[in-house]
């Protein structure tokens, strides 16, 4: 399951957008996954899926495709996953939208204007809170889960899961 976001270009001379004006000034940094699934910090270069993630609370990432076309750049966040990977997904989004002079973004194939980001951002919030306080339904009741985190796989005590979703909404 993933929440998905695309970003069409709506300026007459398309140009593609370089890996640091996606990431500009914020604390975000990116890499590529390899084989192993496993993050190369600052490398565009393994030929894996681009990964972009917020330095301050490492997650899961954002997973962007597409990120040397001039024309759509496609955002994917795997859920469930953290309440701060809700968040960056959306203001990713809305950074690349205003760098291509774009009024809209499409959340799983339905347009949405950059005003009414807030409140899809806060229902996809809430969707991903249910999530993970069902993860032991959501997982069939497995004792451990594997989440594919932004830099490597990581092994999650499902009660631990099921718990970050308390934490996150208190």
């Amino acid at each position: 399951m993933a929440l998905e976001i695309s970003v069409r270009n709506s300026r007459l001379f398309k140009k593609p957008l370089s890996i640091s004006e996606i990431i500009g000034n914020d604390n975000w940094s990116y890499g590529t996954l390899d084989e192993h699934a496993r993050l190369a910090k600052g490398s565009l270069e393994s030929g894996g899926p681009l990964i972009v993630y917020d330095n301050d609370c490492i997650c899961r990432g954002i997973q962007v495709i597409g990120a040397d076309s001039s024309k759509e750049i496609h955002l994917a966040l795997n859920l469930p996953a953290a309440d701060r990977d809700v968040k960056m997904i959306f203001e990713l989004a809305a950074k690349i939208a205003r760098l291509w002079k774009s009024n809209h973004i499409l959340i799983e194939g339905d347009k949405t204007d950059l005003s009414e980001t807030e409140a899809s951002m806060e229902f996809n919030r809430k969707a991903n809170l249910s999530l993970l306080r069902n993860s032991r339904e959501l997982f069939n009741a497995q004792e451990y889960v594997t989440i594919f985190g932004a830099m490597l796989p990581i092994c999650v005590p499902i009660d631990q899961l099921e718990s970050f979703g308390d934490e996150a909404e208190s």
